[in-house]
Formats: structure tokens, sequence, C-alpha cells
């Protein structure tokens, strides 16, 4: 029951109920009428705050299905996210590809490999000078892998961003980096625009 027909249900019986009090002149009826007239009343009182309070929670919880949104994975999404310089991919294969090769293009621009010529820090008693000083750890020769990890957002723009790596310098870089992603036009599952998780691996050979 909608709270529009409480409410014009209410008015009938309120004027029914008047009609009723016009037509009742003997006093003992009219007694009775009275207390008759006093529980309907309440009744229709009762009647239109349940309703009310019944639209008000579908209204709530109609409110919060739509501010969840979906997340799906790139691998099984319908509509591939689009990076920028990829409008023209054909199909989702073809758009697919082009966004991956758009993802690793931004990481070795934006990058900053100096970051594994000093690692970390450590303090060294210089000698001649007999004071300690910073010097630099570079990172160990061969591969680092990084994973990145994180979803495009309704907006476009990369959220929930998280990385693995083995040291915390290359996890915190690989963050900046990626919130450096520009804004791209969102996936889409079953003609829904829907969050898309991503996940990149990402190799550096140090030499």
């Amino acid at each position: 029951m909608t709270l529009t027909y409480s409410y014009e249900l209410g008015q009938i019986i309120i004027l029914l109920l008047q009609i009723i009090d016009r037509t009742i002149n003997c006093y003992y009826l009219t007694h009775i009428w009275f207390d008759l007239k006093a529980i309907i009343m309440k009744s229709i009182v009762f009647i239109i705050l349940l309703a009310s309070a019944s639209l008000y929670s579908q209204t709530e919880s109609k409110s919060n299905s739509d501010k969840v949104v979906e997340s799906v994975p790139i691998s099984v999404i319908n509509e591939v996210p689009v990076f920028p310089g990829c409008e023209y991919a054909l199909g989702k294969k073809g758009r697919k590809a082009c966004l991956n090769r758009k993802m690793n293009e931004h990481v070795m621009e934006a990058f900053n490999r100096d970051i594994f010529d000093c690692i970390e820090k450590e303090q060294v008693l210089n000698e001649e000078t007999n004071e300690y000083e910073n010097r630099c750890i570079e990172m160990r020769p061969g591969r680092v892998i990084i994973y990145l990890m994180f979803k495009i957002g309704v907006s476009g723009l990369a959220e929930n961003i998280t990385a693995r790596a083995s040291h915390p310098v290359i996890v915190k870089e690989t963050i900046r980096i990626a919130k450096l992603l520009p804004k791209m036009e969102p996936g889409r599952q079953k003609g829904k625009v829907v969050r898309t998780g991503y996940t990149l691996p990402i190799v550096f050979n140090v030499q």
C-alpha cells in the first residue's frame, strides 16, 4: 500500500464519518458512535504511519542498491575500458591489447629507475672527517618483478591502487606512477558502467 493510496483512503473514511455524524441524533447512539469514531481515527493514523515507514524503507533500499557499483575483472568484462589513443582499436581483443600496450608504455616512461641506484641509504663513517654520512645501497643485479593492481573506476580514473614488490621503495614508486594514469573510458558489463579490476605485471632488468 503506497502512502498516497493510504492518505486518500483516510480522507474517504473521514468524509464518511462526517456524514454519519450528521445523521445520528440519538444520545445513546451518539455516545457509542463517538467511541467507535475515536477507534477508527486511530486506525487511520496507524495505517498512514505504517505506509510511510514502508515507503521510506523501500526508498532507502533502492538508494543503497544504486550506490553499489559492480566490479568485474578485465579478463571477463564485456566492454574493455578504453585508454586514450585506443578509441579506434577493433573489437574487444583489439582494445584490450591496446590497453595493455598503453599501460606498459606509461610505466616505462613514468617509472623512476634511479631508485635502483639508491634503494636504501646507510650511515658510514668517513675516516677522513671522522663523521657519519649517508651512502646509497644499490639494488642487486637481476630481474625485479612488480605487480601493480588497481580498479578503473566508473569515473575512468585508477582507484584502490596497491602494489607488490621486493622493497617498499619500489612499491611506493609503483603506486605513484599508477596515480598518474590518464582518465579512461570506463568498462561496461551488460551495458552498465562498472569498475574494472586490472593487474599489471612489471619487469625490470637491473644491471
